[in-house]
């Protein structure tokens, strides 16, 4: 789409994007953590739920964006809800049996989506000021 963007460029953008967007991974973990708890019957308060999402940030940092990625925060997140004792480990099986299949999809899905939309509209911008061409003295000024 944007043929005046170098290739490379292109590529750099896309692929650490990828890796440092976090839209759907922090939506999964909130949504499905909040399901897992109510099926091993825990329920957990809004404010619980919101104080899991800098762990999972956090998190999300060093997990790479490969299928599945969520399953490494399946304990932190349990440990971090206080759950009991005997009802962390049916929640982690619980919380890993939700991201295969469409949830899984779904959040590579939002992930890509926005970070493509917004490369390409911050690589968009910088070509109609010139920031992108070969000669920088050409470039008209931000």
């Amino acid at each position: 789409l944007y043929p005046a963007v170098p290739s490379e460029l292109r590529l750099f953008v896309v692929g650490i994007g990828g890796w440092l967007n976090l839209n759907g991974s922090l939506i999964c973990v909130f949504i499905l953590a909040g399901a897992s708890a109510r099926i091993v019957g825990y329920d957990l308060s809004l404010l619980e739920l919101l104080l899991a999402v800098p762990i999972a940030f956090l998190i999300g940092y060093v997990t790479p964006g490969l299928p599945g990625e969520l399953i490494p925060f399946a304990a932190p997140i349990g440990a971090a809800l206080h759950l009991p004792g005997p009802l962390l480990a049916p929640f982690i099986a619980v919380f890993i049996a939700f991201n295969f299949g469409l949830t899984d999809a779904f959040r590579t899905g939002l992930n890509t989506t926005d970070n493509c939309l917004s490369a390409l509209r911050l690589l968009g911008a910088l070509e109609r000021r010139g920031a992108l061409t070969a000669d920088p003295e050409s470039a008209e000024p931000p």
